[in-house]
């Protein structure tokens, strides 16, 4: 809380006066990294189309946490803290069953529109959730992936492949 406290230019007792301790505020600045994100679900949730909606949120998703590596390096140290403090876990569980919900219901929507072949939309959603946020890692890592290769890799495994085969407008 020292080191927090100098680099923020407070007193630790100013920092105490808000957060019970580094805890609460990791958990509070988690919460202010994925407000964003929260945003980008909704506006893809308005859009007509739930294809549409699909293509906005990852193109969207990619590119936020592409430029942000900061932000991105504070989100995995993040993790490795959640991950060893089961204490910790809540938010991130209720953040990861709307992410889940949130592609599920569009898939869902998508079925029912016509816009998408029958599948099982929980698995696909579940595996999408995870390529997203694994993705977003190697292209820090990996130079030779480029956020358009990965966006339209993404775009033809998750959405494409699920179009109706007859006289539909992959746009």
């Amino acid at each position: 809380m020292d080191s927090i406290a100098r680099q923020a230019g407070l007193s630790k007792g100013a920092i105490y006066h808000h957060f019970r301790g580094k805890d609460d505020l990791l958990l509070s600045a988690n919460q202010i990294l994925t407000a964003p994100v929260e945003t980008m679900m909704t506006e893809a949730e308005t859009e007509l189309s739930p294809v549409q909606g699909l293509r906005r949120f990852i193109s969207q998703y990619i590119r936020f946490w592409q430029d942000r590596p900061n932000e991105m390096l504070f989100f995995f140290l993040s993790m490795t803290k959640v991950l060893a403090d089961k204490r910790l876990w809540s938010m991130w569980e209720a953040y990861s069953e709307a992410y889940l919900a949130f592609f599920e219901r569009l898939l869902v929507k998508g079925v029912a529109g016509g816009e998408l072949q029958d599948h099982d939309a929980r698995g696909r959603a579940m595996a999408l959730m995870g390529a997203l946020d694994g993705v977003i890692g190697y292209l820090y890592i990996n130079r030779n992936l480029t956020v358009d290769w990965v966006e339209s890799r993404f775009f033809d495994v998750f959405i494409d492949s699920l179009l109706p085969a007859a006289g539909c407008d992959h746009a």
